[in-house]
């Protein structure tokens, strides 16, 4: 596979969409999402050939609109039912259907509409999922994972992997996705789960060790512990500093481990990948270059005040893509001919009503 975008060509494009989004009160952000997707994903080739994003601007457009009227049509009712002691009793029920039938609802929806605009070699993709599988897996699972303290993590990690690739469709053949192995998947979880604490642990340890250093550095001037009043103010402001900052290493470094475990996630899931009969996928990314990439990226995002964001995603979608090898078999120009012809027979009937797209993925 080859990625064909610049940073430099795609800076354009997005202080563009920035600029008209602001004019617009953020109306334009619907047509900036299709211009994105068209970049990245045409740039992005198989054989030499990009794939192809259909969406337009309007669509996106009404998706959101009936997002939003949703939003609030609960936000009037929550209000409505708030101002009576009696009916609210029933806001609890309202929470439920928000949250366990409009909610998988919409993101299932949302997943077959960004499948149906998204193709190669003109040939559509589908999703087969359905509401209730959604449900279980984007609404439930995570609530899994909670409950059982973050065990039931790795297991809902592959099985959401699954659900994902195997009911998308190139045409009509369905993507696979054979058995990632299950305590590879842990080890790494756990890993991943283990890191900010440990970093946690070792900046504490750094404080403690800084706080006792400088109490015996005291108690060599017979001072032990009896620190002046003078400075208390200055000594009470480095501490606090200090541990406010430490916290937020401590953030920071549990979303790089959450990015760095989707990255693997997405190595291990490219490796099992295969559109059955017709090709088969592997991945050669580095964990260790791919860690660098992000961890370098999260640092020019903050040094250049988000201005270097064009070039960081170009380098990250062309490091992904690039490590990403596809065999083929000699059925690739018959399974593609034959789908073309029956996608135009079929023909390309899709409501707006259908457009919701929240860029559900891994």
């Amino acid at each position: 596979m080859a990625f064909s975008g610049d940073g430099k060509e795609y800076f354009g494009i997005w202080l563009n969409n920035i600029f008209l989004s602001i004019v617009t009160a953020g109306i334009y952000s619907a047509w900036a999402k299709v211009r994105n997707k068209q970049y990245f994903l045409g740039h992005t080739k198989i054989l030499g050939d990009g794939f192809g994003y259909h969406a337009t601007g309007m669509q996106i457009l009404k998706g959101r609109l009936v997002v939003l009227g949703c939003l609030a049509g609960f936000t009037f009712l929550q209000d409505f039912l708030l101002m009576d002691e009696e009916l609210i009793l029933y806001l609890p029920v309202l929470m439920i259907l928000f949250f366990f039938v409009l909610y998988p609802w919409a993101m299932n929806k949302s997943l077959a509409f960004s499948a149906r605009m998204t193709s190669w070699r003109t040939v559509r993709f589908k999703w087969h999922g359905t509401f209730g599988r959604t449900f279980v897996y984007y609404t439930l699972a995570p609530y899994l994972v909670l409950l059982s303290f973050g065990l039931a993590g790795p297991w809902v990690a592959r099985k959401t992997a699954e659900y994902f690739v195997e009911n998308h469709s190139l045409g009509t053949r369905r993507l696979s996705l054979s058995k990632m192995s299950l305590g590879r998947i842990s080890l790494t979880y756990f890993l991943c789960i283990m890191l900010p604490f440990a970093v946690l642990f070792a900046s504490l340890v750094l404080l403690l060790g800084g706080v006792v250093l400088a109490a015996v550095s005291t108690a060599e001037n017979g001072q032990f512990l009896n620190w002046s009043t003078e400075g208390e103010e200055l000594r009470n402001l480095i501490l606090s500093g200090l541990v406010e900052a430490i916290l937020i290493l401590f953030i920071v470094v549990i979303f790089l481990s959450w990015k760095l475990f989707r990255l693997w996630l997405l190595r291990e899931m490219l490796r099992s990948l295969q559109l059955p009969d017709v090709a088969r996928f592997t991945s050669f990314l580095d964990m260790g270059k791919g860690g660098w990439i992000i961890v370098s990226n999260l640092v020019l995002f903050v040094l250049s005040l988000g201005v270097a964001t064009p070039w960081l995603m170009v380098r990250y979608q062309k490091y992904l893509v690039e490590t990403t090898g596809v065999v083929t078999s000699r059925e690739l120009a018959v399974f593609v001919s034959a789908q073309q012809s029956e996608q135009s027979a079929i023909g390309e009937g899709f409501t707006d009503f259908e457009s919701l797209d929240f860029g559900v993925g891994l």
